[in-house]
């Protein structure tokens, strides 16, 4: 899972899960299941800590509507 704000670099986080994850590459676009986050404070630092009961490769997108292969189709109707 990749989110990444228009003009910003990308934010990786680190999510504990119990094994080793199998079918997942580097760089791959992943599912995370059952995410869950937990807030922490210890000796004054904090922040967010992340687990997941697994993570698994994202389905595929779906692919786009193909254009119509007449070339003399127009947008909004025909003349």
């Amino acid at each position: 899972m990749a989110v990444r704000p228009e003009g910003r670099r990308t934010a990786l986080i680190e999510v504990a899960v119990s094994g080793e994850p199998t079918g997942v590459m580097v760089g791959q676009v992943v599912s995370l299941e059952g995410l869950e986050a937990f807030w922490w404070e210890m000796n004054g630092r904090a922040g967010l800590s992340y687990r997941a009961d697994s993570v698994v490769p994202a389905p595929a997108p779906a692919r786009a509507a193909r254009q119509s292969a007449d070339p003399r189709a127009v947008a909004g109707g025909s003349e």
